[in-house]
């Protein structure tokens, strides 16, 4: 006997189907949400048990188990003077990017910085007698996740410039030992400030030991240095070869916990993100979803194949793909309790690829300038410039100190008459590459080639 169901039952099933697909959805979301929660901690209590910041608090801890108190006293005293130094001779040498050594011409403001020498004096003594700590010195810092500000770099960027002034006062006076001196104490200051607290302090040290190698190029191209002795402690001071690929891993690190007291994924410090903005988060602010999600995606920062290889703009170095902010969006969707903040989400994860690359520039200009002495030692050893870069091996580099990666070697070119060398680097501002990519040019750059950037940032002469 066949019974066919009612009309009310059909009824019935029609309406009921719709809510039981959303109670599955529903507990799917609470499952998928209580299972990103506990992945979220497990992967905190691994982190902190491994002794990586996870958070503001944490982030406290670090910084202050790293760094020093025993030198803050003298470098606040020696700060303080640069700074009123600095003020006292703001009319006549205002704080911008100092003029260039250029060959064969008289220093314009040599007088003026003749006295600003003399009363930098008793400041270069209090950095002397500064005495060398393993760890870099602490100063107060305020963490608060990717707000944080480090206002002591600045004072260390404050005394580099007075010391590169007294290197061209150096050069100026053809004094080369007091020029030694003031390179050597650019990096007795960079040291001392090279926290390691993320990318932002990274880039501030790389800035200032650029700085340092800047004024070794320029000086090279003036001709200022003339025995093999200063050449080789000239030598010694770029040839300080870093662990980046450490580095790197200890500022992967502290971006993560950057982003970690940022969202509120851990409990020690408020939610900025949700609290100072003014986008409307519904209901519940960031699922535990989106927040494993975000510390997967930052994963990326620790796999970036650019530190591995010290190749220019690989594209295996793990930029952020657009998918990703999708994916956390379509995770707060279907997410249990629903939230649209997963759209904005994607700001927060940086660009490794970008970061790296200026992890390579660091590494690549620490051969270029070390190649340049090389080449003013050739000169002075045999009375003439090598031929070709191959020939520096006969004053003891490698081949590796003259490439810019595993297939190419800086340009290299030996002007008429053999009295100038010219050797430039990867031309960031002109894609040369067979690919569009930045590359070293195959001719020397000349001046015109360059519409932003200035040429000494990529082409060195040596005299």
């Amino acid at each position: 006997m066949n019974i066919k169901p009612s009309r009310e039952w059909s009824l019935y099933l029609l309406l009921a189907a719709p809510l039981v697909a959303l109670l599955c959805v529903f507990a799917l979301g609470v499952k998928r949400e209580r299972d990103a929660a506990e992945a979220v901690n497990a992967s905190l209590t691994t982190l902190t048990k491994d002794g990586h910041p996870v958070g503001n608090h944490s982030l406290t801890e670090w910084f202050d188990s790293h760094t020093t108190q025993q030198t803050s006293s003298p470098w606040d005293d020696i700060l303080v003077a640069t700074d009123g130094l600095h003020i006292r001779f703001s009319d006549v040498l205002p704080l911008g990017e100092e003029p260039r050594l250029e060959p064969n011409q008289a220093w314009a403001d040599a007088e003026i910085m003749q006295r600003y020498a003399e009363q930098a004096r008793p400041i270069i003594e209090a950095i002397e007698r500064v005495p060398t700590h393993p760890k870099p010195v602490w100063q107060p810092v305020v963490f608060e996740g990717f707000q944080t500000t480090y206002p002591g770099l600045d004072g260390m960027r404050s005394i580099n410039r007075l010391l590169m002034r007294e290197f061209r006062v150096a050069v100026d006076q053809q004094d080369p030992a007091r020029a030694i001196r003031a390179l050597q104490l650019m990096l007795k200051v960079a040291d001392a400030y090279d926290w390691q607290i993320g990318i932002l302090s990274d880039f501030i040290y790389f800035a200032v030991v650029e700085e340092h190698r800047a004024q070794i190029r320029d000086s090279l191209a003036v001709g200022f240095w003339k025995t093999e002795e200063s050449l080789s402690q000239l030598r010694d001071q770029v040839n300080r070869e870093q662990d980046l690929h450490e580095r790197w891993d200890t500022a992967a690190a502290a971006e993560r916990a950057f982003l970690l007291a940022e969202f509120g994924i851990t409990s020690d410090g408020p939610n900025y993100f949700l609290q100072e903005s003014e986008i409307d988060f519904f209901p519940f602010g960031l699922t535990d979803m989106a927040g494993e999600l975000l510390m997967e995606r930052y994963q990326r920062w620790e796999d970036a194949e650019t530190i591995k290889t010290f190749e220019p703009w690989p594209p295996q170095a793990g930029a952020f793909r657009h998918e990703d902010g999708e994916d956390i969006w379509m995770f707060n969707i279907l997410a249990i309790p629903v939230s649209n903040a997963g759209i904005f989400l994607d700001k927060f994860f940086g660009n490794p690829r970008s970061a790296a690359a200026g992890f390579y520039r660091f590494e690549l200009n620490r051969r270029w300038t070390l190649t340049a002495i090389a080449i003013k030692q050739f000169q002075k050893r045999y009375e003439r410039f090598p031929n070709e870069l191959s020939e520096l091996s006969d004053v003891g580099l490698t081949e590796s100190d003259w490439m810019v990666n595993s297939q190419e070697s800086f340009g290299y070119e030996v002007g008429k008459g053999g009295k100038v060398a010219y050797l430039w680097s990867v031309d960031y501002e002109r894609a040369t590459g067979p690919n569009g990519e930045a590359a070293v040019a195959m001719e020397r750059p000349v001046a015109s080639d360059h519409r932003n950037e200035k040429i000494e940032k990529w082409m060195t002469e040596i005299r």
